[in-house]
């Protein structure tokens, strides 16, 4: 019988390998970044969803919301090195992770329509985006800040915690 396994240091770099997967010469452990991003996680997310029951020998509800809130704050945090090479389109490997998802632009919601002339495009807050906070719509642009998301959204209806 294996323990039910909730949020760790050691279970984030699991994380980052495995569901991740960053290149090879990215290593977790000596980063403080992926240790600040754990950690904010871990003070973050909603401890109640601890109480959820899990399989045993499996990531927690809790820690699977931990692990993907540090993944998306990793992505807005973690520089490449200097001797890190390129990735991708001219640029390392966190530089293209936070172009490719529009991390550092500011997009205050989901575009409703664009035109041709003039380059414009107009924006709609949908009904679920109402009581977003700013850190909310930012998690939207990752998919792991849309999974951490997707379960703190979840808190209180799907598990009845409350």
């Amino acid at each position: 019988m294996g323990v039910v396994l909730g949020p760790t240091i050691g279970g984030f770099y699991q994380f980052i390998a495995t569901v991740m997967q960053p290149p090879s010469y990215f290593v977790p452990a000596s980063s403080p970044q992926v240790t600040y991003a754990f950690n904010f996680a871990l003070q973050w997310v909603n401890t109640d969803l601890a109480n959820v029951p899990g399989l045993q020998g499996a990531w927690t509800i809790y820690a699977q919301a931990v692990y993907n809130l540090a993944a998306d704050t990793l992505i807005a945090w973690q520089p490449d090195g200097a001797e890190d090479p390129i990735y991708k389109d001219n640029q390392q490997y966190w530089a293209w992770l936070r172009t490719k998802y529009n991390v550092l632009a500011f997009v205050p919601g989901i575009v409703q329509s664009t035109s041709d002339e003039g380059t414009s495009s107009s924006y709609l807050l949908p009904r679920g985006y109402e009581g977003y906070t700013i850190a909310e719509i930012q998690n939207t642009k990752t998919p792991y800040g849309r999974n951490y998301l997707g379960i703190a959204q979840s808190y209180g209806t799907l598990w009845d915690i409350t």
